[in-house]
C-alpha cells in the first residue's frame, strides 16, 4: 500500500513514527511526508520549526537503521480563500511541494495499487492537489 502523510507537528501523535516503522518493515510504502501549516494556534515563525523538527525525527530515523523513509516536504503554509464566484473550480491553487508530491503520487494510483492519503489536522494539502491547475505537472 502507498501512503502519503500530511499533518502539522511530530510532538503530539505517534503516527510519523508508526508509519515510519511499516515502512521500514515494508509493511507500507511510504511515498510522502508533508508538513503543512495548522490555521488555528501555529503562527507562522513556528512553521519552519515544525518542517525542520520532521526532517530531524526523519535523519534520525535512518540513523537508527530505519529504510525506506522519503525526504519530508512543505505543505500549505496558508488556507485556501474562497473564490468571489462561489464555485470551488475557480478556486486559486497554493501550489505547494505538498500538494504537488500528491498530485504526482495520485497519477500512480490504480485499483491494484491505490493511494491512502493520511492527514493528521486540516486538508489543506489534499484539497489544494484536488484542484485543477493546467500548469501543475
Amino acid at each position: 500500500m502507498r501512503v502519503v502523510y500530511d499533518n502539522d507537528q511530530t510532538l503530539d501523535v505517534y503516527t510519523d513514527e508508526i508509519l515510519m516503522a511499516l515502512a521500514s518493515a515494508e509493511r507500507i510504502q511510504l511515498t510522502g511526508m508533508i508538513t503543512t501549516r495548522t490555521v488555528n494556534g501555529i503562527g507562522y515563525d513556528k512553521y519552519d520549526e515544525l518542517v525542520a523538527q520532521r526532517k530531524q525525527m526523519v535523519n534520525l530515523a535512518r540513523e537508527s537503521g530505519m529504510r525506506h523513509l522519503p525526504d519530508p516536504v512543505k505543505g500549505p503554509g496558508v488556507s485556501l480563500q474562497p473564490p468571489s464566484s462561489g464555485k470551488i473550480g475557480d478556486t486559486m491553487p497554493i501550489d505547494t511541494d505538498g500538494s504537488r508530491l500528491i498530485v504526482r503520487e495520485a497519477r500512480k494510483a490504480s485499483p491494484s495499487n491505490p493511494l491512502v492519503v493520511i492527514c493528521g489536522g486540516q486538508l489543506t494539502a489534499a484539497a489544494d492537489a484536488y484542484l485543477p491547475d493546467p500548469f501543475r505537472s
